[in-house]
């Protein structure tokens, strides 16, 4: 595996890691005033901005993934094109799956639950 198809991959995931943190942020603040109308709508707010960034970033990296990797491979790159263009699309189709389930595990964490993303995670 080049390591260009795994930045491409991850550096657009990560740069949108700030949303978990906001969610736990803002789960945990409503769960402590005791305000689970808030909490819920933070996390619904959460999942849905997740849902619409992980199709908006999905649908970039899936039809843009080849002049991206040509960018950050340069033309040595050229005859591995297809493989990593396979590679990034693949990954590309779950990035909203992976964002909505970051928020989630984020604000089940933010609300002091840790059963749902641990079995999620397992």
């Amino acid at each position: 595996m080049r390591r260009e198809q795994v930045a491409l991959s991850d550096i657009t995931f990560y740069l949108f890691r700030g949303l978990g943190a906001t969610a736990t942020s803002f789960v945990a603040a409503a769960e402590a005033d005791g305000d689970t109308a808030r909490a819920a709508r933070a996390v619904h707010t959460g999942v849905v901005l997740a849902a619409c960034l992980g199709v908006a970033v999905g649908t970039l990296l899936f039809l843009g993934c080849r002049p991206l990797l040509r960018t950050l491979s340069g033309a040595a790159g050229d005859a591995l094109l297809a493989e990593s263009g396979g590679y990034v699309r693949v990954r590309a189709l779950g990035m909203p799956a992976a964002m909505v389930f970051m928020v989630l595990q984020a604000s089940f964490l933010g609300a002091r639950e840790w059963r749902p993303p641990t079995a999620a995670a397992l």
